[in-house]
């Protein structure tokens, strides 16, 4: 069970929570916290520019955060993304560059 307002997890038969003193009573004991455990969860425009260098990176991070962080985990992913189809047009043009280049 859950505290309503802060999103922490208490003993089911509470009748205030032990974290932040509030009335437990009128939470819905099945509700998912929203605390500010998850309060935290904001866009992270490193994680884009990280996952868009290391796409490997990203991708892991977009696996471990997309639960519990999905605005981070998100952010990681379209970096990650954006890194591969930047490199996967790259590479080509960059290869033929160099082939005109040898002739």
């Amino acid at each position: 069970m859950y505290c309503g307002n802060c999103g922490k997890e208490i003993e089911s038969d509470s009748v205030y929570c032990r974290h932040c003193g509030g009335k437990v009573g009128a939470a819905d004991p099945n509700r998912p916290p929203t605390g500010l455990y998850y309060a935290e969860d904001k866009s992270i425009p490193g994680g884009a520019a990280l996952g868009f260098f290391f796409p490997v990176v990203g991708f892991i991070l977009w696996l471990v955060w997309q639960d519990k962080y999905r605005k981070r985990a998100t952010s990681c992913g379209k970096g990650a993304l954006a890194g591969v189809i930047v490199s996967a047009v790259i590479v080509p043009i960059v290869f033929i560059i160099m082939l005109v280049a040898m002739m």
